[in-house]
């Protein structure tokens, strides 16, 4: 499920009223609601980015105002849970569980005092089965977590380096990435910054290594780059005032107040979504490049440490054996709030024809 450059710039151009910042930290803080779902339901790692997967690979394609986030995220967790086979998970309990949150971390800054989450089980199961049509059925999603084990295996890393590459593959799941990169890619992103911040003198080594199996380092450096990005978006999010973050969310719940009763009138040509593949540099210009890059990564990285242990990003399980997965990772942002009208749940969305994906 690799977008297009094309596709991936459609998602701003469907969301004109939002910075690339406010969609960003949109992302930030249903990713963290989605994992704090999770927890409470007490769901494995895996099935908290499988359900972060689906929420961007929806909203890749639809406006925030076309259907309520809170909503499609906890349609996207219950989705993930199936996918995953984690055990029998009732809609009721995600529904329950949903509400149970909202109101009790929302409580204070509610915009809608007569219903926290207004929605039950008929809602969730109509916009499950939406979602599925959005994803065209295809529910398979390959994380980066094997990628990581075998790499670090590879390469003989410490624990230390290993778990850290692990928290920073859950922080990810909160940007984009899924849909510009194969997992593969993302996981040695995660493993050359964790090195870089960890252990400093190995990073030379990892770079000798990128050139021996044949990894554009640019796509290493862009990716490193992404993740960078995100960390200092979180960290502005969780440091603005509560009010100003419920701003943020007002904006998404009016524009879905101006939206309800209208068709969307969005139309998207179905383009085949294979990856836009950037041209390698050379070898040796491309290590001076990730070299150069490396002491911003420390630097940087070092930031989002310490920005990690003040809002509790990131996972503090260890990686786990040989074809296990791990736990639930971060820590779920408090700030913000928004809640959606009662009825329309998918008032009008345009529903366009899907492109057949060569690369999934």
């Amino acid at each position: 499920w690799i977008l297009s450059p094309r596709e991936l710039e459609e998602i701003y151009s469907l969301n004109p009223s939002f910075t690339e910042e406010e969609i960003a930290s949109i992302r930030i803080f249903f990713g963290n609601f989605m994992l704090t779902i999770t927890k409470n339901l007490k769901l494995r790692q895996q099935v908290v980015a499988s359900a972060m997967t689906f929420f961007h690979r929806f909203f890749a394609r639809n406006s925030f105002r076309d259907v309520d986030p809170f909503l499609m995220s906890a349609t996207c967790v219950y989705l993930g849970s199936k996918t995953e086979e984690c055990g029998p998970v009732s809609v009721k309990s995600v529904i329950n569980w949903t509400k149970h949150i909202v109101a009790r971390d929302y409580r204070d800054s509610l915009l809608r005092k007569s219903s926290l989450f207004p929605y039950e089980i008929a809602h969730l199961v109509e916009c499950e089965f939406f979602l599925l049509e959005e994803l065209g059925c295809y529910l398979v999603v390959f994380h980066p977590y094997r990628s990581l084990i075998q790499y670090a295996s590879d390469l003989k890393q410490s624990e230390t380096v290993v778990q850290h590459a692990w928290t920073i593959l859950n922080d990810s799941y909160r940007t984009d990435l899924m849909l510009r990169y194969p997992p593969y890619l993302i996981a040695l992103a995660a493993l050359y910054m964790a090195c870089v911040v960890k252990e400093p003198r190995l990073a030379e080594g990892i770079q000798q290594w990128f050139s021996e199996i044949s990894v554009d380092i640019s796509q290493i450096v862009a990716i490193s780059r992404r993740i960078l990005a995100l960390y200092r978006v979180w960290s502005a999010f969780e440091s603005r005032p509560k009010a100003e973050n419920a701003q943020l969310l007002c904006k998404v719940l009016q524009l879905r107040s101006t939206n309800q009763g209208q068709q969307a009138a969005t139309s998207r040509p179905a383009t085949s979504a294979t990856a836009g593949a950037s041209s390698a540099a050379s070898a040796s210009s491309s290590a001076a490049t990730l070299a150069a890059a490396a002491e911003g990564v420390a630097a940087a990285a070092a930031a989002a440490a310490a920005a990690a242990a003040k809002f509790g990003h990131g996972s503090a399980m260890p990686p786990p054996a040989a074809g296990g997965v791990p736990g639930t990772g971060a820590g779920a942002g408090r700030d913000g709030t928004g809640f959606p009208a009662a009825g329309g749940v998918l008032r009008g969305l345009a529903r366009p024809p899907h492109p057949q994906h060569g690369d999934y």
